[in-house]
């Protein structure tokens, strides 16, 4: 996922700059940025204090 991100932004910014400014093309890439936050945040299950058998569980109650 990394370099996939990494080509993308690396191939578009320059013809995005062209099109909108430097400003706007950062602001851009941090409104992609905080919904990819918002997202894990909001599907990503807390694992604080379980033990690796919990989390296993939990995992097989949602597939089941």
């Amino acid at each position: 996922v990394l370099w996939l991100t990494v080509s993308l932004v690396t191939a578009t910014f320059l013809s995005l700059i062209k099109l909108l400014t430097a400003s706007g093309v950062f602001l851009g890439y941090a409104a992609v940025c905080a919904a990819s936050f918002i997202y894990i945040y909001r599907t990503l299950r807390e694992t604080k204090s379980r033990t690796l058998e919990e989390i296993e569980l939990s995992w097989m109650k949602k597939g089941a």
